[in-house]
């Protein structure tokens, strides 16, 4: 009777224990992924299948409400959802007629471009680059022209 006592205990804790570990969720994306480039290519007027060229397969086609298709992104991470972006587009007759949800067009492109810095090094002030047999040269021609450099390299 002891050793089932002592067994059952055992597998109680490890079981208890077992909730405490972590364990690594991957991060799972659904739907189209849906830029605001996109969004301004939408005019109102575009038929079906111009409006589906630009933002591709709708998500959600319904039977009951053809004139309408549904756009929807979600990211899951650790099992939480973390975003939730929707698109709805409406058509009447085959032609765009109203365009809902957390995009907007015309609105421009979010390019974080504050901390892009370009840098333009003049020629005769930049590092020369030399590979391993034009140093070899010269240390064998100790300094001068090896047989690879020539004094034409500057033009």
């Amino acid at each position: 009777m002891r050793r089932y006592f002592y067994l059952f205990s055992t597998l109680l804790f490890l079981h208890a224990c077992s909730s405490y570990i972590p364990v690594y969720q991957l991060e799972v994306q659904q739907g189209p992924i849906l830029e605001q480039s996109q969004i301004n290519k939408l005019v109102p007027g575009m038929t079906k299948k111009q409006a589906q060229f630009v933002m591709g397969t709708p998500t959600i086609t319904d039977n009951f409400h053809p004139d309408r298709w549904d756009y929807i992104y979600t990211l899951d991470k650790n099992g939480k959802r973390v975003k939730t972006k929707k698109l709805t587009l409406f058509f009447d007759q085959n032609l765009l007629t109203r365009i809902q949800g957390d995009y907007r067009p015309g609105l421009k492109e979010e390019k974080s471009t504050k901390n892009k810095e370009i840098i333009v090094v003049p020629p005769s002030q930049r590092e020369e680059k030399v590979g391993f047999w034009q140093r070899f040269l010269r240390i064998i021609s100790f300094g001068t022209l090896g047989y690879y450099e020539t004094e034409y390299d500057d033009l």
